[in-house]
């Protein structure tokens, strides 16, 4: 009997993201459902009640003359029918995955509470399984005949047994993996999916699947679900005019396995050791939920299969409707105040939907006649065809690019030494300048882009473009002109002039260079040399303070922990890679 002292208990969560506006996102809506007796000859009070759409109260198992009452989305007892659950908690949303975004409805729940059957249902009676279906394919069928859109819908069945993934498509796969692709989107590689264009097709393949899925008899319900089954139902919608969008939408359609008290199912064997399995899943599940809940940076998806399957689902990028189905005998009472509890903590759970959404990229590009070097292209772009402008255009841009860096980086070094003698740094700029004026050729316009040779064009007529070559010739340096400046310990610069890299003295010079570093430099500088690390350069710091500077290359030998090997490939990477 219940008694009219009622406990109301508040529940409060922090949203750090409260100053986003709603449309970004959807908590978690939950569903009550409450079975009838199973045995309607025993007389005895139920243990819980449903009050109204919205509120269930249920005895408190501590002091059984008080009750507690929760709040839900919905709530429904045995006189509700399973047409009115689907049209009020699950048909809404299956409008957002024609709409490019995935959608999760979950049962949990005890065992034997009736979650199988409200997923499933029976041939006269169906559930929220084939109704979904029927109504999405009935959707797809109605949005083809506009000629606007074309729907394509497939399926694949999965069940968790005993924590691996089982296809119940193809009984011969019987541990797939579970992977997480680029876009954050969970997968299983490997399984079967098969597509579906009538409602028959559908009840065909799912009916002979669902006789794969592993159910055995228990003390509390003689066709336990020994597994968690997972239907997922992927959505393409193609627009069949311009500018041909298409949209990804998935439904996951998911039966958990019930939550078992061991010492009230009489389980031994093979079936003790589903059991912890099931159990095992469902407190991973509900860590889950509290991690959420709590704002942790670290959720435990990975703990469980389950959890991995349901990452979207929760906290993801997905809209979510559990029911949680209870029953109402008094030895449920613990169970169902369980469920509730976990219902209720996932109801603040958070997701932000995501519209997955493609279309036609755009193939060509115009090059602009105001845009410098690209612009003075433009006519050997027309020239050659549009086809070969995609190509052209980036090149152009990213020689570009190049230049520019180099005319900062010697501008740059330019201000460093503008107290000293700043003749090196203008004669590597006027090198630069030459060597780029000779390098840069007129094309010859041809039919094809690979059959453009560089020279002049033929007879008298006028060069159309000017391209300058890429890559780098092999008898000139790419550091050939580039000046060098160096601090020592005194903050005096010291600036190298360029050089030619044929000359036979500029192996001496890089040489020279590394070792005035090595005798000069701080920490900062050595670091800034190859093969050197911050623990080589206090090292090299300590020896040349106590022994003096370095006169040779050999001499780093001498220097603790560095080896004959470490510094000839030292010498590798400082001087000869230069050379």
């Amino acid at each position: 009997m219940l008694y009219n002292l009622t406990i109301l208990i508040p529940l409060y969560c922090w949203n750090q993201d409260m100053d986003k506006p709603d449309s970004e996102r959807s908590k978690v809506k939950v569903a009550v459902r409450q079975r009838p007796f199973l045995h309607s000859s025993e007389r005895e009070e139920p243990c819980l009640r449903i009050l109204d759409k919205q509120s269930v109260s249920i005895m408190n198992y501590r002091d059984r003359r008080e009750s507690v009452v929760y709040s839900f989305d919905w709530c429904y007892g045995p006189d509700n029918s399973q047409q009115e659950l689907y049209e009020e908690a699950v048909k809404p949303e299956l409008s957002h995955v024609l709409r490019g975004q995935n959608a999760s409805v979950f049962a949990y729940g005890p065992t034997g509470t009736g979650k199988t059957y409200t997923m499933v249902g029976t041939s006269g009676n169906p559930g929220v399984i084939p109704r979904a279906v029927g109504d999405l394919l009935h959707a797809s069928q109605a949005t083809a005949q506009t000629k606007l859109w074309a729907v394509c819908i497939s399926i694949s069945y999965l069940e968790i047994y005993q924590e691996k993934v089982r296809d119940l498509l193809d009984t011969n796969k019987q541990d797939l993996p579970i992977r997480q692709d680029r876009n954050g989107a969970i997968l299983v590689p490997g399984l079967t999916e098969r597509v579906v264009d009538s409602y028959a097709q559908f009840e065909r393949i799912f009916m002979a699947a669902s006789r794969h899925r592993m159910t055995a008899s228990t003390q509390l319900n003689h066709t336990s679900s020994r597994s968690h089954s997972l239907l997922m139902l992927r959505v393409v919608k193609t627009e069949q005019v311009t500018p041909f969008r298409r949209f990804f939408g998935k439904l996951h359609l998911v039966d958990l396995a019930g939550s078992e008290d061991n010492r009230r199912t009489g389980n031994s064997g093979v079936r003790l050791k589903e059991s912890g399995s099931i159990n095992s899943s469902l407190f991973a599940l509900s860590k889950v939920v509290d991690a959420l809940n709590q704002g942790f940076t670290f959720v435990p998806y990975r703990e469980s299969k389950l959890t991995r399957l349901l990452q979207d689902s929760l906290g993801g990028s997905a809209h979510t409707v559990m029911v949680t189905n209870l029953a109402p005998e008094q030895h449920f009472l613990f169970d169902s105040t369980s469920a509730l509890n976990f219902a209720s903590k996932s109801k603040l759970v958070v997701n932000r939907p995501l519209t997955l959404q493609s279309q036609q990229p755009v193939m060509k590009r115009r090059l602009s006649n105001n845009d410098g070097e690209l612009g003075r292209n433009a006519t050997l772009a027309t020239a050659l065809g549009a086809e070969n402008t995609s190509l052209i255009g980036p090149l152009l841009k990213q020689q570009k690019t190049f230049q520019m860096e180099v005319w900062e980086r010697l501008e740059s070094i330019e201000r460093l030494v503008s107290h000293g003698n700043v003749q090196p740094v203008g004669l590597a700029r006027n090198a630069l300048k030459e060597r780029n004026q000779q390098q840069c050729q007129p094309l010859k316009c041809g039919s094809n882009l690979m059959g453009v040779q560089p020279g002049t064009a033929g007879g008298d007529s006028m060069p159309v473009g000017v391209i300058a070559p890429f890559g780098q010739p092999r008898d000139v340096h790419p550091n050939a002109f580039l000046p060098t400046a160096v601090c020592d310990s005194e903050g005096s610069v010291k600036v190298y002039e360029a050089v030619d890299s044929n000359a036979l003295h500029f192996n001496e010079k890089q040489k020279q260079l590394v070792l005035d570093i090595l005798n000069h430099g701080n920490v900062r500088q050595l670091k800034a040399l190859q093969k050197v690390g911050e623990k080589r350069a206090k090292l090299i710091i300590s020896w040349r303070e106590e022994h003096g500077p370095f006169t040779e290359m050999e001499d780093l030998t001498k220097v603790e922990g560095l080896t004959s090997k470490v510094v000839n490939s030292f010498w590798t990477a400082n001087v000869m890679c230069n050379m």
